[in-house]
């Protein structure tokens, strides 16, 4: 196991470097210029010879495959550059951002994995009935509608219309929420509450990407013979349905961990913009507008690395699944004796009795 993660590792490398390649040629090649917001004074940076000196001291006045070199070379050793706009590292940017992303994009994928999970389950269970419909409905919805136009209409009706929570930022705005004194628990939920619309926003569609795998994933495998063999031995269908069809529903849903990440980060470019929320995507978005090359590359490579994690642990989480996986990313290698359904000739599922 420990081969097949340096390689995966080895492999995401070459991932990462090629991401850092395709942003420095997109930031060059968009148009602006980086120069414009470098001094904050708009007469001093209009002088020839004052531009001059901020394009040396930026080696900005170098061919593009010297200054993508040289940052390659800081930047492994940890240095990131200096961000032209805000004329501070790059790095010192990320770290006082990062918390803020980790704790939007974390609850986001923990409530999208929980209540699309359980959503998918209730739908696989109840085929054709109202919960089934209701659901396809819902994440039908989700799917479709953008993530700005759900962000504005939460504002509207929950932070504008209702006043229950806070439009945006982390900062506590309220010492009493829905009527709550100012306490330890007031001053609690005044901090939660600002993450409650964010997070709803960012996790909405993935939450329906996970209802609707988990619900075609578990209905496949309950028509396994593992599954009627399971039944046809006389055990409770609680027993069927969680120890035999939804661990092996789980592991197609388990692949999408890497792409729902990167979802997230994609995602987060929008919400935290739309809610004022201080994250790495919001610094995004304000490095490009400001044309910064230095915190364009250092936000890029960042975001390239959580991807690739997700990617990673997607990976590590369907071989624990499956332990007859030999190799990361490939199909399952059955066991000698096993069909292609998983039963050997005495009904026997992977080895074991389907109890």
């Amino acid at each position: 196991m420990q081969a097949i993660v340096l390689r995966r590792l080895a492999h995401s490398l070459w991932v990462v470097l090629l991401v850092s390649m395709g942003a420095f040629l997109l930031a060059h090649l968009a148009p602006g210029d980086p120069l414009a917001t470098a001094a904050g004074d708009g007469a001093a940076v209009s002088t020839p010879a004052h531009r001059n000196r901020l394009r040396a001291q930026y080696g900005l006045d170098k061919p593009l495959w010297i200054q993508y070199a040289r940052w390659a070379s800081r930047a492994s050793r940890g240095d990131l550059g200096r961000s032209i706009s805000l004329r501070r590292p790059v790095i010192d940017l990320i770290q006082e951002r990062l918390p803020a992303s980790l704790l939007l994009m974390g609850s986001a994928l923990l409530f999208s994995l929980m209540l699309g999970i359980s959503l998918g389950v209730g739908m696989a269970l109840r085929p054709g009935r109202w919960i089934d419909r209701i659901g396809g409905w819902v994440t039908t919805l989700a799917l479709s509608a953008p993530s700005v136009w759900v962000g504005l209409m939460l504002i509207h009706v929950f932070a504008v219309q209702l006043q229950w929570l806070p439009s945006g930022g982390m900062s506590p705005a309220h010492a009493s929420v829905l009527g709550l004194a100012s306490s330890e628990a007031a001053n609690l939920w005044s901090q939660s509450a600002h993450f409650v619309l964010p997070v709803v926003t960012l996790s909405l569609a993935q939450l329906a990407v996970w209802a609707r795998y988990q619900r075609a994933s578990l209905v496949d495998a309950l028509r396994g013979q593992f599954v009627r063999t399971a039944r046809a031995k006389g055990l409770r269908e609680r027993t069927v349905v969680l120890n035999h069809g939804l661990r092996n529903a789980l592991l197609p849903t388990v692949t999408l961990l890497g792409t729902g990440i990167g979802a997230l980060v994609e995602g987060s470019y929008i919400v935290e913009t739309v809610f004022s929320w201080p994250g790495l995507g919001r610094l995004s978005v304000e490095a490009i507008q400001s044309r910064d090359y230095p915190l364009v590359l250092g936000l890029s490579v960042t975001i390239a690395v959580f991807v690739v994690i997700g990617n990673l642990l997607a990976d590590i989480a369907y071989g624990a699944l499956d332990p007859r996986l030999r190799v990361f990313g490939s199909r399952p290698q059955a066991e000698p004796g096993l069909s292609e359904t998983g039963l050997n000739k005495t009904g026997y599922h992977g080895g074991r009795a389907a109890r």
